[in-house]
């Protein structure tokens, strides 16, 4: 989606009612949604009308569990991340993923390999 609004809206990254994503548990125009287990969030800083933000890399998603997962702790803090800027060749959007948390990371091995960028560094 993010793809998408970046092909047509140029050097641009877009929040997520205006690229159409429903976050889990959510209704749409909502920035954070809670299912069973986890709660998924809108982050970094949008403009109150909606326009797109500067291409900078930010984390713009984030996820966390509600309760201890195994080895897998809950917390205030999210576990799971996803960073995305606009691509180096300006051809759509780049994202990395990141667990936060040892723990976390093997509830999902493969997390770390979504995404066309990478894992990115920092917290």
């Amino acid at each position: 989606m993010q793809d998408a609004f970046v092909a047509e809206n140029g050097n641009a990254i877009g929040n997520f009612e205006l690229i159409g994503y429903v976050v889990p548990g959510g209704k749409s125009g909502e920035t954070e949604g809670n299912t069973t287990n986890f709660t998924y969030k809108q982050e970094g800083t949008y403009p109150t009308d909606n326009s797109a933000v500067d291409p900078a890399a930010f984390v713009a998603w984030s996820a966390k569990n509600k309760a201890k997962l195994n080895d897998c702790e809950s917390g205030q803090d999210a576990n799971w991340e996803l960073q995305i800027t606009i691509a180096d060749n300006s051809d759509g959007a780049t994202w990395k993923t990141k667990s936060l948390s040892t723990g976390c990371k093997a509830l999902t091995p493969n997390f770390d390999k979504i995404g066309n960028g990478g894992t990115y560094e920092g917290s």
